[in-house]
C-alpha cells in the first residue's frame, strides 16, 4: 500500500450536494480544483486541476496548471508536461478568502495541501491532502521538487 495510513480508516460512501460553477463552465469540462500548498502554515502556491476526463480503460486524464499566490502568474515552468492544452484560468475574486482558509487549516503542518472548489464567487473546502499523489508527484520538475523542499521546516517536528 502507498499510502498506509489510511490503511485502517473503514471504507465508507459519502453523498454531497452537487456543486456546479458558471463562472468556470467556458474554461473547463469539470469543475476547476484549486489546491493550495501549504509550508508551515502559510500558502504557497496554488496548483489547478480542470478538463478533468475519464477515459475508457478507467483511468481519468487532468490538465495541471500552477501559479503564484500573489500575482496570479503561470509557473509552468515547474510543471513536467510541455504539451498540455493549458487555459488562462481567471484569478479567482476569492482567493485571499481562500488563502486565508488555507492558512488557518495547514497551521501546525511542515506540509499540506488545501483542496478548495470556488462556486459562483465563494471558496468550498474540498480537503486536507498530506501526501499528494502518494508523494510521487510525476507532474512537478525536479526544480519544483527541490523549490518546495527548502519551503518545509522541521526543525519544530518532534519524531517518536
Amino acid at each position: 500500500m502507498v499510502e498506509p495510513h489510511y490503511k485502517k480508516i473503514k471504507p465508507r460512501i459519502i453523498v454531497e450536494e452537487l456543486l456546479e460553477d458558471q463562472a468556470t463552465q467556458g474554461l473547463s469540462s469539470s469543475l476547476v480544483d484549486y489546491k493550495v500548498w501549504c509550508f508551515n502554515g502559510k500558502p504557497y502556491i496554488v496548483l489547478l486541476c480542470y478538463d478533468r476526463k475519464k477515459k475508457e480503460n478507467g483511468h481519468s486524464s487532468v490538465t495541471v496548471d500552477l501559479y503564484t499566490k500573489d500575482t496570479w502568474q503561470h509557473r509552468r515552468d515547474l510543471l513536467t508536461d510541455k504539451s498540455a492544452k493549458y487555459k488562462d484560468i481567471p484569478r479567482p475574486k476569492c482567493l485571499e478568502k481562500m488563502l486565508d482558509i488555507a492558512k488557518d487549516l495547514s497551521d501546525g503542518f511542515p506540509q499540506v495541501r488545501v483542496d478548495f472548489y470556488i462556486i459562483n464567487n465563494k471558496p468550498y473546502f474540498g480537503e486536507l491532502t498530506f501526501t499528494s499523489a502518494a508523494a510521487s508527484h510525476y507532474y512537478f520538475t525536479e526544480e519544483a521538487q527541490r523549490e518546495f523542499a527548502k519551503a518545509i521546516d522541521l526543525t519544530n517536528v518532534k519524531l517518536k
